[in-house]
C-alpha cells in the first residue's frame, strides 16, 4: 500500500518530535543496563519505532513511554543474543541544597555502600520499576506499560 505524501510527512514529523523527546532518556536507560553496545540497542529501538510509526501514540508522554517499551524489548533481545546478564548499575547524583548540607567523603561512601547493598537485595523486576520511575522519570502508568504490568503492580 502506498502512503499519501501528507500522511507520510505527518508520520515523519510525529516520529521526529517523539524521537527528540525520548532519545537522550532512552539512551541513558539503555546505558544503565548494558556494558557495551548501548548506542546499537537504541538504534534498533528507533528503527523498530519508525517501522511501527503507525502505532506511535499522539501524546509525547505516551510516545516516550512507548519508546521505552520498545527499548525494553530490544534489551531483552540484546541479552538473549549475547547470553549474558548485566547488573543494573545505580548512579547516584547528589545535589547539595546549600553549604554545610554536603556530606563528607566518609558519609558519602557509607551512603553509597548502603544503597548498593539494598539495591542488590531487590528483585530485578522491582529494580526495573524503581529505575523507570525514579531515574527515568516515567509515571507508574507508563512504567507499567513498559513492563507489561498494571500501574498498581
Amino acid at each position: 500500500m502506498r502512503h499519501r505524501p501528507s500522511s507520510s510527512a505527518g508520520s515523519a514529523a510525529r516520529f521526529t518530535a517523539a524521537y527528540d523527546a525520548a532519545y537522550a532518556d532512552v539512551l541513558r536507560y539503555v546505558q544503565r543496563r548494558v556494558l557495551t553496545g548501548a548506542e546499537d540497542v537504541v538504534a534498533e529501538t528507533m528503527t523498530v519505532a519508525w517501522r511501527r510509526v503507525a502505532d506511535l501514540p499522539e501524546s509525547l508522554d505516551d510516545a516516550r513511554a512507548w519508546m521505552f517499551g520498545i527499548a525494553h524489548h530490544c534489551l531483552l533481545n540484546h541479552h538473549r543474543t549475547h547470553r549474558r546478564q548485566e547488573a543494573l548499575g545505580v548512579r547516584i547524583a547528589i545535589v547539595a541544597s546549600g553549604a554545610g548540607d554536603e556530606p563528607d567523603g566518609a558519609d558519602l561512601a557509607v551512603s553509597r555502600l548502603d544503597l548498593a547493598r539494598a539495591w542488590a537485595l531487590l528483585d530485578p523486576d522491582d529494580q526495573e520499576v524503581i529505575a523507570l520511575t525514579a531515574l527515568d522519570g516515567l509515571t507508574f502508568e507508563h512504567a507499567g506499560r513498559v513492563l507489561d504490568i498494571s500501574a498498581t503492580a
